[in-house]
C-alpha cells in the first residue's frame, strides 16, 4: 500500500450520522508529515503533502507539525502548505454562531461523502478515490476530493439541497451495507437534481485561492493527478 492511501485510512470513516468529532471523542490520526518525509521512496511530494494536510483540515484534526522547524529546507517546502489561511479557515471553522464558537473550542469535523472503496475486513479497501465535506457555515460548505489511485482520474461531487450546497452520493456508490453507512445519504429524485441544478454555487480553488466557475449541481476536478486532490469551498450567496 502506498503512503497516501495509508494516510487516507488513518481516517478511519465512520457511520454518517456519527461525526469523528463529538463530546468525548476526538479525531487524532496522527502528527503531519508534511515537510517530513521528503526523501526516498516513502517520500511525500508536493500534492502528497497537501493532500495529506487536506485530510486532516477537512476532519478538524489537530495539526500537529513533524518537521523540524530548524530545518530550512523542510520548511521552505512545508511553508506554501500550511500557511495557507483559507485552508486554515476551514480547519478552525465552527458554523454555530459566535457565541457558540466562544464558548467551544472544538471544531465541527467533515465527514466522508462518497467512495469507490469497498468494504472487507472490518474497514473501506481499495479504494482510489475520496470524497470529504466540511460545513463551514449556514452557506458554505468544504469539499476535499483526493485522488488516491495511481493513475490520472476524474473525481467528482454532486451537490443539492434547497440551497445547493448539500453534498450527496451519487446512485450507484457504496451501496454495500457497510459502506452506505459510512457515506453521505443519496441524492434526491432527478427532478429535486434538476432544480438544484439550476441553483448557482460560487467555487473557489483553497489551494490556489482563487475563484472557479459557478457550480451547477456537479462539480469535476477533472484528471486529477495521482495522489493529488481539489480543496473547493462552495458558497450560496
Amino acid at each position: 500500500m502506498d503512503r497516501i492511501q495509508q494516510m487516507a485510512g488513518y481516517l478511519k470513516p465512520v457511520p454518517w450520522h456519527t461525526p469523528l468529532q463529538r463530546p468525548g471523542c476526538w479525531p487524532t490520526p496522527d502528527a503531519l508529515e508534511v515537510g517530513c518525509t521528503r526523501q526516498g521512496p516513502l517520500g511525500l511530494n508536493f500534492s502528497e503533502s497537501r493532500s495529506h494536510f487536506g485530510m486532516w483540515v477537512v476532519t478538524s484534526s489537530p495539526l500537529i507539525l513533524g518537521l523540524d522547524l530548524r530545518d530550512k529546507t523542510a520548511t521552505d517546502f512545508a511553508w506554501p502548505i500550511i500557511t495557507n489561511t483559507e485552508v486554515l479557515a476551514v480547519h478552525t471553522a465552527w458554523p454555530r454562531g459566535p457565541a457558540e464558537t466562544a464558548r467551544r473550542q472544538d471544531y465541527s469535523p467533515g465527514t466522508m461523502v462518497a467512495t469507490d472503496a469497498v468494504f472487507a475486513a472490518g474497514r473501506p479497501q481499495n479504494m482510489t478515490w475520496q470524497v470529504w465535506a466540511k460545513n463551514v457555515s449556514a452557506s458554505s460548505v468544504a469539499v476535499l476530493l483526493v485522488n488516491v489511485g495511481d493513475k490520472a482520474q476524474d473525481v467528482s461531487v454532486q451537490l443539492g439541497g434547497a440551497t445547493g450546497i448539500v453534498p450527496c452520493r451519487p446512485v450507484g456508490l457504496c451501496t454495500e451495507s457497510h459502506m452506505e453507512a459510512l457515506c453521505a445519504p443519496t441524492c434526491t429524485t432527478a427532478a429535486a437534481l434538476a432544480r438544484s441544478n439550476g441553483i448557482k454555487v460560487t467555487a473557489r480553488d483553497l489551494w490556489k485561492r482563487a475563484p472557479l466557475p459557478d457550480a451547477t449541481g456537479t462539480f469535476v476536478a477533472t484528471q486529477l493527478a495521482p495522489h493529488d486532490s481539489a480543496f473547493v469551498l462552495f458558497s450560496r450567496t
